[in-house]
């Protein structure tokens, strides 16, 4: 627990993660649009990119309007290493009865593997409730299985 824990990505680097892939989509969807002006990718096919958010304090989430095209999930960790996600994975599966799927954001240059909860939700509100449940679980547990808390992943179409 103790290697996973000492592996997992930190707080600051995944805001810095979020607002570097915000960027690299705001620069896709520039080059989408000059893309679709230019005669010569008139047989081109534009594919819509994920835009992603992050809300790890409550208040955070006064802006956000739900959205038919969002979706929000709980991030229980995120990992540089496959096997490691992976293994924390297990964990919660095996000690807590928890499904999760791994997945890495479109545009993340870094591929990181991010550990969320199998369900998505279509309003924050529901997202929010999840959150606070699962802070409240991890809080509760004797061992720490992360250095961090859960918080929510928005992904919007």
């Amino acid at each position: 627990l103790e290697k996973l824990k000492q592996n997992e990505v930190s707080k600051e680097k995944l805001e810095k993660i979020i607002e570097s892939v915000k960027q690299s989509k705001s620069t896709a969807k520039k080059s989408d649009e000059e893309s679709k002006n230019s005669t010569k990718s008139i047989n081109s096919i534009s594919r819509k990119r994920k835009l992603y958010s992050a809300i790890h304090e409550k208040e955070e989430a006064a802006n956000v309007t739900d959205s038919p095209n969002s979706n929000y999930s709980i991030v229980l960790g995120v990992y540089q290493i496959f096997n490691y996600a992976k293994e924390y994975q297990k964990i919660l599966k095996r000690e807590f009865s928890i499904n999760t799927k791994l997945v890495q954001l479109d545009g993340d240059k870094n591929n990181y593997n991010y550990v969320i909860m199998d369900v998505e939700y279509s309003k924050i509100s529901e997202a929010l409730t999840k959150m606070d449940e699962m802070r409240d679980f991890v809080s509760k547990q004797k061992v720490k299985v992360t250095n961090g808390q859960p918080w929510i992943l928005i992904s919007t179409q």
